[in-house]
């Protein structure tokens, strides 16, 4: 077991895949010892690669399967070999980055995405296994239809059903809805057979600069939203969405004549061009418009940045102050935009922004409306690290940095309230959920339980 955390009195914080850092002091206090549990994976089992939180479960992917571990001690519950299905065509071995698509967490099921090179049939396409979190038992497999030359093969996972998508280009797509526990399909419906955007199932809890397979990804887990698909049809230049949850048709209506492209976020359906456009599923009667504050957006590949169901539209400046933008799904831009100091934005919240400094390397938290500082925190480090990663949630921000490409570095933890820092020097997060976080150094797994240990 590795020594305690320990708070940082340290000047020390940059953040990007390409900056580093260098300490030179000593922290000059402890915190009291967390409740911690530490499991060894056995050699069998490959090297821990990430892990998800779900319930009274740890999920910990590895190189050769699935392990399921008690949220608790830490003790093995089960273990599932995907060796031959978890492997890749372009990488032999399971990558952080790679691993983040291949569980989807759903009550208590785990849908399993298996390699497009291990699934029956030869379409080329992934099929699905349907697990049970707390035995970790197959309940049933969805296999794609869909040969890859012809068409597409989709999957959603919904709060209580895996809905696939089985499109032929050009002609139409089947879509049917398996529900969770294994009974027979409840319902299917027939849409045009275009291109298919599906709602993110991401839980990004304003995680940036994901940009390293050795950091820890957000959690891939379902939402209790409404979810809506929507299916462009190309041939006739119209768009139709459809109700995940019942496979009632909301409506059609033509597609926009601009370059503009659609992501599902919730129960709106977001038109990204020139402009940021909100659209009425059923009627894509526009909702609200937005201008965006830059034109190095960061919407695209990854998804939008979210604060409490508010999208958020940030400048990318790398000098002066960052304006930022919140847009309510429904109602569009809320006042006027705001500015955050210089440096990178770690938070941006109503109530607060975290930012660094990135000459100083000086987190600083401050009050949107006054811009007053309300905290300044220094992270200790020993030797040099680059920063890739931080997240926010309940009160906790967790910086991640890493030594190299693929070394871990050490896991920061900053208390949102008042800046007091804890750090777990050697690690690299793995998971975080509801106040326990697990990380990876090595071959171990460690669980740290976070609440009421400040000093």
């Amino acid at each position: 077991m590795r020594s305690a955390p320990r708070t940082s009195r340290l000047l020390a914080l940059a953040v990007g895949a390409v900056l580093s850092l260098t300490a030179c002091a000593q922290p000059v206090g402890r915190v009291l010892p967390p409740d911690e549990w530490v499991l060894e994976v056995p050699e069998q089992y490959g090297p821990p690669v990430a892990s998800r939180i779900a319930g009274e479960t740890v999920l910990v992917t590895t190189g050769f399967g699935l392990l399921g571990l008690d949220r608790a001690t830490g003790a093995e519950k089960w273990w599932r070999d995907y060796r031959q299905d978890f492997t890749d065509t372009y990488d032999t071995g399971l990558s952080r980055g790679l691993a983040m698509f291949r569980l989807t967490v759903a009550g208590d099921a785990v849908v399993v995405t298996k390699s497009p090179e291990t699934t029956p049939g030869g379409t080329e396409r992934p099929g699905h296994e349907v697990l049970d979190l707390a035995t970790g038992e197959t309940r049933f497999t969805v296999q794609p239809k869909t040969d890859a030359a012809v068409g597409w093969s989709l999957a959603h996972v919904t709060p209580t059903a895996i809905v696939g998508f089985e499109c032929v280009d050009g002609e139409a797509c089947a879509v049917t809805s398996y529900p969770l526990t294994g009974a027979a399909p409840t319902w299917t419906a027939e849409l045009p057979g275009g291109r298919v955007s599906l709602p993110e199932q991401l839980t990004w809890r304003q995680e940036r600069n994901y940009a390293s397979d050795i950091n820890a990804p957000p959690d891939w887990r379902v939402t209790e939203s409404a979810a809506i698909a929507l299916v462009e049809d190309l041939g006739d230049d119209t768009a139709t969405t459809l109700d995940l949850n019942t496979g009632r048709t909301l409506g059609t209506w033509p597609r926009a004549e601009t370059r503009a492209w659609y992501q599902v976020v919730g129960p709106t359906v977001v038109e990204v061009g020139e402009v940021l456009r909100g659209l009425d599923p059923a009627s894509g009667r526009e909702l609200w418009r937005h201008e965006l504050l830059d034109e190095a957006t960061s919407f695209g590949f990854h998804g939008f940045p979210m604060v409490d169901g508010d999208l958020v539209d940030e400048t990318e400046a790398a000098h002066g102050d960052r304006g930022y933008q919140f847009i309510d799904l429904a109602a569009g831009p809320q006042g006027v935009p705001r500015t955050a100091p210089p440096g990178k934005a770690l938070v941006i919240d109503p109530r607060v922004v975290v930012t660094v400094d990135q000459s100083l390397a000086l987190i600083t938290a401050s009050d949107p409306a006054s811009r007053a500082a309300t905290w300044t925190a220094e992270l200790e480090q020993d030797g040099t690290i680059g920063l890739f990663e931080s997240l926010v949630d309940d009160g906790n921000l967790i910086v991640t940095g890493t030594r190299g490409y693929d070394e871990p570095g050490a896991v920061w933890v900053v208390d949102m309230d008042d800046g007091k820092v804890e750090a777990f020097p050697g690690e690299a997060a793995s998971g975080y959920e509801d106040g326990l976080l697990v990380t990876v150094a090595g071959d171990e797994i460690e669980g740290f339980v976070l609440r009421g240990r400040w000093i």
